[in-house]
């Protein structure tokens, strides 16, 4: 027997794998997601009491059924110009939860508020969203602005501004242990 005088130790050093696993294990294969657009009790108002907001918000996205109000999408339109910066944010973002720097409820609500203030500056400033008001529509929002009815001058999907003050975000985690 070879007596060699050495004596080792060995320490399980953990470098985050638990905190990882425990991520995994809360939320994969659950449903997490931020959601955006009119929700919320807003979203059941009827200012016109005929159509909730909702309702006014999808007729102007795609348009009325039957073509009297067109198509002016202000949610996917925006959501498409800025998803090459969503998905770099949440690429970001999941670094952070994984580095536990801050948690998927977080990281969701910083993509559901970039996304909502995109939308609410895609109606309000620069160009409007094509096709413009009909000549009808036009003169009635002029006549507002005159009597200081309008706050945003006279823009396309903008009358009272009720509409783009409702749109929100609320983060949904289903499942979590």
């Amino acid at each position: 027997m070879v007596r060699s005088g050495i004596k080792s130790t060995v320490r399980d050093v953990d470098k985050g794998y638990k905190r990882v696993r425990l991520l995994y294990d809360n939320y994969s294969r659950r449903d997490s997601y931020v959601k955006v657009g009119l929700l919320g009790s807003e979203a059941d108002e009827r200012p016109d009491g005929d159509l909730t907001q909702a309702e006014i918000g999808a007729v102007h996205e795609f348009g009325s059924e039957d073509g009297k109000i067109p198509q002016r999408s202000w949610i996917g339109s925006t959501f498409d110009k800025q998803r090459d910066e969503l998905l770099q944010m949440a690429r970001e973002l999941i670094g952070y939860v994984v580095d536990g720097k801050t948690s998927i409820e977080k990281a969701l609500g910083i993509l559901g508020l970039k996304l909502s203030t995109e939308i609410k500056k895609t109606v309000t400033i620069g160009e409007a969203i094509p096709p413009p008001n009909a000549p009808m529509t036009l003169r009635i929002k002029e006549a507002k602005t005159k009597a200081g009815g309008a706050a945003h001058g006279v823009r396309t999907l903008i009358d009272t501004g009720r509409m783009i003050a409702s749109v929100t975000w609320a983060v949904i985690v289903q499942g979590k242990k």
